[in-house]
């Protein structure tokens, strides 16, 4: 038997263009849950929930400055729970018990979401 080594390389080729859209359409395609702004106004973070197939769902969020709209940070995907700005520190954002943000990782005019 004889494998068409063209037949093969667009079948790897398909297969992995599924994958691969299959992991984008997860953050891709999810749905905008909430939209918060900072204490301070400064910061707003919109919680997205991720496109699964799974039961259980997770979120992440997009952090943006607020008075110019730019794009500062996204960050990894956590179980649902609620979003709180932080308690210990004030250049925190949790949802639940993860810190999905920490101002002292991203060059910012501003280093707080409290004050």
């Amino acid at each position: 038997m004889r494998i068409n080594k063209c037949a093969l390389l667009v079948l790897l080729l398909v297969v992995s263009s599924i994958l691969g859209f299959l992991k984008w359409a997860e953050r891709g395609l999810a749905d905008p849950r909430y939209e918060f702004d900072s204490p301070n106004g400064k910061f707003k973070v919109v919680v997205y929930q991720l496109s699964t197939l799974t039961e259980p769902y997770e979120l992440f969020g997009k952090l943006y400055e607020n008075e110019t709209g730019k794009f500062i940070a996204e960050s990894q995907s956590v179980p649902s729970e609620r979003l709180h700005w932080g308690m210990v520190e004030d250049d925190e954002v949790y949802i639940g018990v993860d810190k999905i943000f920490d101002l002292k990782d991203y060059d910012t005019k501003h280093k707080s979401f409290i004050k």
